[in-house]
Order: C-alpha cells, then structure tokens, then sequence
C-alpha cells in the first residue's frame, strides 16, 4: 500500500507531466457556471431502511429548496432490500422524482 507522500508525488507529477495528452477540459464545465454531469455515491454499512429513508428524503428536500428549478435522478442500490422494498422506499420520497423509481435489488 502506498503512503499518503507517496501517492501525492505521484498526483504532482501527473499534473505537471508534459507528456500527459489528455485533451483539456471545456472551459464550459470546468467553470462555476457550467453545468456538469455528476454522479454522487454514499456508502454506509449501518443504515436501516428508515435511515435510507430519511436520508433520500433529506435530500430530496435540500434540491427543492436549493435549486427547485433542477431535477436530479436517485439510483437505489441496497443487496439486502428486495425490489419491492426498494421501490417503496423511492415511492415514499415527496414529492416524487420526475423518473423513476429505478431501484436494484434482490427480487425476492
């Protein structure tokens, strides 16, 4: 495993290699008026379906009062969850999502 030294020389020298040939970033995007695709992950082993719950809804409630004029999607993944389970805790958040609920899960 590498040091936490270790990984931020290899980060510096990533940044200022002249060789790197990634093509630059649209100015658009990277910018705090550009608009990006973003895909957010929360990753917990200690939540119950309540907490889940809660928590979706927590955010649900934040993107309506913060930007009511942006909608943002909810992927629901929980292996220990059927799909029915899923699908009622995404039907359970209001108001609901304008698509969806998508939801994996144990068909059981």
């Amino acid at each position: 495993m590498s040091s936490d030294m270790e990984i931020s020389r290899r980060a510096y020298e990533r940044e200022h290699d002249t060789r790197d040939r990634r093509p630059p970033q649209s100015k658009e995007n990277s910018t705090l008026g550009g608009t990006m695709k973003t895909n957010v992950v929360i990753y917990s082993e200690e939540l119950t379906k309540e907490d889940i719950q809660l928590l979706l809804q927590s955010i649900r409630d934040s993107e309506q009062k913060s930007f009511p004029e942006k909608e943002i999607g909810v992927f629901l993944f929980v292996p220990e969850l059927t799909t029915d389970e899923g699908a009622a805790i995404m039907s359970s958040i209001k108001p609901p999502f304008q698509h969806g609920p998508f939801v994996l899960g144990d068909k059981r």
